[in-house]
């Protein structure tokens, strides 16, 4: 194993509070970006659908899953950037929570395909907002309720840098 896999969500320590908030045991979860929060939210949701990017780091959260007998997540790992984006229209889904990370060159396009798959009333989650790739995400979302948190948290315990990540509420 590269690194010990913990069941939290790598955002900061007050995002995973709201995400606690609002992540319930009926929610239907989507994520781009698998590995700890993939093990977080299969513990705390209904359903989980995860998709990965890099084969070596999704090898290494599959195995968690199967180490933990996880039954309520299906893990999917593609390097197709176009197939990474356009999996979450394999079936006719849709979530009550989408997170949007992964690799930041996907964002927009996650965050745009992640619009019709999400429920009225849920909640689209993308991290690292204060990057220049997400300038666009803000803008396509700006007519939506939106809550952004920054601080430290489980990558940056002690750095100055703060993690910064926007929840948007689908009307």
């Amino acid at each position: 194993m590269l690194e010990e896999i913990r069941p939290e969500v790598w955002v900061s320590w007050l995002a995973q509070e709201f995400i606690a908030s609002i992540v319930t045991k009926d929610s239907r979860v989507f994520e781009w970006g698998s590995g700890g929060s993939t093990l977080w939210f299969a513990e705390h949701a209904a359903s989980v659908m995860s998709l990965e990017h890099s084969p070596q780091w999704g090898g290494e959260v599959a195995k968690e899953l199967e180490r933990r007998q996880v039954d309520n997540c299906i893990l999917k790992i593609t390097r197709d950037l176009g197939q990474y984006v356009n999996e979450v229209f394999t079936d006719d889904t849709v979530y009550d929570f989408i997170m949007v990370d992964g690799p930041s060159q996907a964002r927009h396009g996650c965050t745009d395909a992640a619009i019709t798959k999400l429920k009225p009333g849920g909640w689209l989650v993308v991290d690292n907002t204060e990057r220049p790739f997400a300038v666009p995400i803000h803008k396509m979302l700006r007519d939506w309720d939106s809550v952004t948190i920054r601080g430290n948290g489980p990558r940056h315990e002690t750095s100055r840098y703060k993690i910064q990540t926007t929840f948007w509420k689908k009307r």
